[in-house]
């Protein structure tokens, strides 16, 4: 699973089997970070985060292996946790779903 953090303006450039089903505008005025977490049933993945970092304008692409635990079809999203502060470990600002 890819999720792409980056300006609104970004020009997504994934190739024809890849899929952006989801896309939210958080804005990043205040300083805000975030944690990325899959939220996927049915898998296991690695790495079980992202780690906490800062929402600036520059771009940057998180990476995730998703090993399925059985056969079916799954939907398959990430959370995003926003904080104010730097250690992302307390003031949670807001949590968003991707889809």
């Amino acid at each position: 699973m890819k999720v792409l953090v980056g300006p609104k303006d970004i020009t997504l450039s994934f190739s024809d089997k890849e899929k952006v089903n989801d896309e939210i505008v958080i804005s990043t005025k205040d300083n805000s970070y975030a944690i990325i977490t899959p939220h996927t049933p049915g898998f296991n993945f690695t790495p079980n985060s992202t780690g906490c970092f800062l929402l600036d304008s520059s771009e940057s692409l998180h990476l995730f292996t998703l090993t399925p635990i059985d056969t079916g079809t799954f939907t398959i999203s990430a959370n995003v946790g926003l904080f104010k502060e730097n250690h992302c470990s307390k003031v949670k600002k807001q949590r968003l779903h991707l889809i």
